[in-house]
């Protein structure tokens, strides 16, 4: 990739960056704790991760029908005609009053799920660990939760 007498010189600059690295990335970790604390910087690099699996997908553009052109317009007259889309065909309104429903009644019961086997277990956690791994593992993306 470079010519042979240009390695010293690329081996150096290498040798740099991981200097650089070793150094700045303790102290940059250190200050971004103590600022933002351990649960902001999994946020961040959680939304890195997923803007940088976005950006490697090519996302194709689907042609434009006469339904989408008919929608185009601001977002209020975009949701609105979402809205009226949705109640005109009457299995997809029903399909997403299932899904409202699940979600709302799953919902409570997720919220007692810790507190309830905390008690059940004598304050378990590794037992609340390994109920809400396995929970995680066996739930289907967008449904009940």
């Amino acid at each position: 990739m470079i010519p042979k007498e240009q390695y010293t010189r690329a081996n150096g600059m290498i040798s740099l960056a991981e200097s650089a690295s070793n150094i700045a990335a303790p102290l940059a970790a250190a200050f971004l704790l103590t600022l933002i604390g351990i649960q902001g910087i999994l946020y961040i690099v959680t939304f890195l991760f997923a803007i940088g699996a976005l950006l490697m997908v090519f996302i194709p553009q689907p042609p434009t029908t006469s339904e989408g052109l008919k929608s185009r317009g601001s977002l209020l007259k975009e949701s609105m005609y979402g809205f009226k889309y949705i109640i005109r065909k009457p299995s997809l309104l029903g399909l997403q009053l299932i899904f409202f429903a699940s979600n709302l009644v799953a919902t409570f019961g997720y919220t007692v799920l810790s507190p309830m086997i905390l008690a059940r277990t004598n304050n378990n956690t590794v037992t609340l660990g390994s109920v809400r791994s396995a929970a995680g593992l066996g739930r289907t993306p967008g449904v009940f939760f």
